[in-house]
């Protein structure tokens, strides 16, 4: 088992690297004798379009931005005509027969309501009695207006000092010893 693991993993590493079909200096070799001025022009023109192709194997192609088209996230559901729901039974209009109303049995009510009532042998009239109006009040605490000041400026205001903050102390860092 180990000698096949080691054997997928050199054929991966072999497939990793990149095939060169032509060497540099097969490359040079053409390049300088297109340029060069004993060269045919046909065998130039040739010479040309085997670089090219030789190139080409080499490099990927050169591919511009691709614009896809937006994609909806959620697939279209198919539309299905609604279908018509029929009854398990046939419906037949009734008319509607009213019931007696059934008084509920005497049992604990939702609301309850008390009500106190005295005979009228137990109750006493109500008298009316006169409201007296007392000035006790005011003669021993009396109003006394005091005068008001009218003035053209009015008295400056004293400013307030402050006094100048005091700033904190820092803090010192402790020894490594005595944390």
């Amino acid at each position: 088992m180990k000698l096949f693991v080691a054997f997928v993993a050199i054929v991966a590493v072999a497939a990793a690297v990149p095939f060169k079909p032509a060497a540099d200096a097969e490359l040079e070799a053409i390049v300088a004798a297109i340029q060069s001025p004993n060269t045919d022009p046909a065998t130039a023109a040739l010479l040309e379009q085997q670089l090219q192709e030789i190139i080409a194997g080499v490099l990927p192609p050169v591919v511009g931005p691709i614009i896809e088209p937006i994609k909806p996230i959620v697939p279209p559901m198919p539309i299905v005509p609604p279908s018509p729901i029929y009854p398990p039974y046939p419906i037949v209009p009734a008319p509607v027969v009213p019931s007696p109303v059934v008084p509920s049995p005497a049992s604990s009510p939702l609301v309850q309501i008390m009500v106190n009532v005295r005979s009228s042998a137990d109750v006493s009239p109500i008298v009316p009695t006169p409201i007296q109006i007392v000035d006790e009040a005011f003669e021993n605490n009396p109003i006394v207006p005091d005068p008001i000041q009218i003035v053209d400026r009015p008295i400056p205001v004293q400013p307030i000092l402050i006094a100048e903050p005091v700033n904190p102390i820092p803090a010192v860092n402790l020894p490594g010893q005595l944390n």
